[in-house]
């Protein structure tokens, strides 16, 4: 991937935010937890009009303006601070079974909503076809159409190919993944 591309991608949207990307991203929100703001995600959406321009400004101040010392301009603190909760997995009630959320306030995650969309037509012209993970318009089932299509062809033109195929689980919205068969054929 050229890292210059995604730089400069999120530069020109830092310098000229485009208003219809910052609006769209803004009612795409849904009625998820507050931050420590307490600023609702719903309240922004009915105040789009108004909200919008607010969140164009902070984009341009973050991604253009410089201190004295030539260094970008960063945020206040509290700006990335967040409310952490503790999901349980299964219900036994102990740390050990718990996993981390943290829910940052909401301009926060829409300027973030914001830099995401202004870089991802970059990211997706740079990645791999066989990417396929966490991008729109892309389809992780091609692999396997792929492999079977493979198969195929080999069966029909008698020829030998080596596959290996791995099954994978994870422990219930866990982080740790656990392969639970590989085969070579």
């Amino acid at each position: 991937m050229h890292y210059e591309q995604v730089v400069t991608a999120l530069e020109d949207q830092a310098k000229s935010p485009d208003d219809d990307l910052i609006k769209k991203n803004i009612l795409g929100t849904n009625d998820s937890c507050t931050g420590p703001d307490n600023t609702t995600l719903s309240a922004l959406r009915i105040l789009v009009e108004f909200y919008a321009p607010i969140v164009k400004k902070l984009l341009v101040k973050l991604g253009t303006a410089e201190t004295s010392e030539g260094r970008r301009v960063s945020p206040d603190k509290k700006f990335n601070s967040g409310r952490l909760f503790l999901i349980p997995k299964s219900g036994m009630g102990t740390i050990d079974d718990t996993r981390p959320i943290s829910v940052n306030n909401a301009t926060n995650r829409i300027i973030a909503k914001c830099m995401a969309a202004a870089i991802l037509p970059t990211l997706q012209r740079q990645l791999h076809h066989s990417q396929k993970g966490y991008l729109n318009e892309r389809d992780g089932g091609d692999h396997i159409k792929d492999t079977n299509t493979d198969f195929y062809k080999a069966v029909q033109s008698n020829e030998t190919r080596r596959t290996t195929f791995c099954s994978w689980t994870t422990e219930s919205n866990s982080t740790r993944w656990i392969t639970t068969s590989c085969t070579a054929c």
